[in-house]
């Protein structure tokens, strides 16, 4: 069964549980796979601050690797919510640098997850002006911004 296969298989069967409603389509460009879910009410497919999503990822990036040496990147969407989500978390991450740098002090940002703490990350990467850095333990990991020295 080819890696495309499983994670049909895997995330049509959850999706049927959470929200029968819902479709689900796959493309898979042999790097990632792309799965995006759509339907009326996708409320119990993402979950609270998408975190059925996240394990629906999770769950579906572990069975596309299984017995394969060409592991490749699982990303899940559910009606454009990361999207969205990313759109938020920029904002977050403008105002947290703004501050860490007009105030010259570390800012940490809630708790996030590993997908949304990459999403700011790779956001602030092109700031000039600030750095930042994971710090704690899963659930409770956190991103700071630091401001640079001039």
């Amino acid at each position: 069964m080819s890696a495309e296969e499983k994670v049909r298989t895997v995330i049509n069967a959850a999706v049927e549980a959470l929200d029968p409603d819902a479709r689900v389509t796959l493309a898979d460009d042999g790097e990632i796979i792309r799965v995006d879910i759509d339907g009326p009410d996708l409320g119990q497919v993402i979950g609270r601050h998408g975190n059925t999503l996240d394990a629906l990822q999770h769950i579906a990036y572990r069975a596309a690797s299984v017995d394969r040496t060409d592991i490749r990147r699982v990303e899940l969407d559910a009606g454009g919510w990361r999207e969205r989500r990313a759109v938020e978390l920029r904002e977050i991450a403008d105002e947290a640098a703004d501050k860490a740098v007009e105030d010259r002090e570390s800012v940490a940002l809630p708790p996030m997850s590993a997908s949304e703490r990459r999403v700011v990350h790779e956001y602030l990467r092109e700031r000039e002006d600030v750095d930042t850095t994971s710090e704690g333990r899963e659930p409770e990991r956190r991103l700071v911004v630091e401001p640079l020295e001039d």
